[in-house]
């Protein structure tokens, strides 16, 4: 009897009671599921592969930002009767944080090598989600006049609380001029004087009542001017006594962190500004692309045009 048993005896067998417990339910769930979502490595590892064998389809959603290696595990250790790469080979490569890695073309997808070698894939030529003003560069640009619109421009108002130079394009350029010069915080870069501009204008365009901050994206390329944006928005917050709790709903992120997602309204700040026009992180189009194409509704940019023209 369990009265017989010292208490760190019972405590083990509790734990262990507990842990069969979890292991019947999740096995229980696994054996009726018809979709599994995990991770690259957890779905090419043993616990699946004992549990259910080889899979009927693998769909990698956002091939384009996953190694060569990491796509191909869960393919060779489960395999597959048929396979689906989704992503955008003209957004984000995959993180490679070794640079003589990069050089030897580890940053390279699966996606972007089958597209290199020739295959041809199903171009999704349609976009629902922004003003197409808001695409036009891209779609000329980047996708060679392929990319079409789903939707016409009245369907995608312009905000108010910021005076566009355009009503009917909602895309606007905030010259910080060449006084106000980036700064060095570690390996990473930020510009407090843009920090304060964007949240002028944010703050602005809350005041109309037409977003909510949990509406807004606050983009940028380096992580010390996210962090930046992060402190000055709470102090912002305290003095303006906005609700603590909208508040926490605005999302200050890093362009790569902010792929896949989309906002009513964008504020990109470029935080790049010196005398030599360097742009660093800007230089990779494919990093242009994905902050053009967030916004719904309105795109704001805060830069020096003399650094980035």
């Amino acid at each position: 009897m369990d009265l017989e048993l010292d208490p760190a005896e019972r405590q083990k067998r509790k734990e262990r009671q507990e842990r069969d417990q979890d292991n019947f339910i999740r096995d229980e769930i696994l054996d009726n599921a018809e979709v599994i979502c995990a991770q690259m490595i957890t779905a090419g590892g043993d616990f699946l592969f004992r549990q259910l064998g080889s899979f009927d389809a693998i769909l990698v959603d956002e091939v384009a930002q996953c190694t060569e290696i990491n796509t191909i595990v869960p393919i060779v250790q489960r395999g597959c009767s048929r396979l689906v790469l989704s992503g955008d080979h003209c957004q984000l490569p995959p993180t490679v944080q070794s640079e003589e890695a990069e050089e030897r073309g580890m940053s390279v997808s699966l996606y972007a090598r089958l597209v290199r070698e020739g295959l041809e894939a199903k171009f999704l030529d349609t976009q629902f989600r922004s003003h197409p003003k808001l695409m036009e560069f891209s779609s000329k640009m980047v996708y060679d006049g392929r990319l079409k619109d789903g939707i016409r421009g009245e369907e995608r108002p312009a905000l108010q609380g910021f005076v566009w130079p355009r009503r009917d394009v909602p895309v606007a350029f905030v010259d910080m001029g060449r006084g106000y010069h980036e700064q060095q915080q570690g390996e990473s870069k930020a510009n407090p004087k843009e920090v304060e501009k964007l949240l002028q204008v944010l703050i602005m365009v809350l005041r109309k009542k037409n977003l909510r901050p949990r509406d807004v994206g606050v983009v940028t390329p380096y992580m010390a001017q996210v962090r930046l944006l992060k402190r000055s928005w709470h102090s912002l917050c305290a003095r303006e006594n906005l609700d603590q709790a909208e508040a926490r709903e605005l999302e200050i992120a890093s362009v790569d962190n902010f792929q896949g997602r989309e906002k009513e309204l964008i504020l990109f700040s470029a935080v790049r500004s010196n005398q030599r026009g360097m742009v660093g992180f800007l230089r990779d189009w494919r990093r242009l692309n994905v902050m053009l194409t967030r916004a719904r509704r309105g795109l704001i940019v805060f830069g020096s045009s003399h650094t980035l023209r």
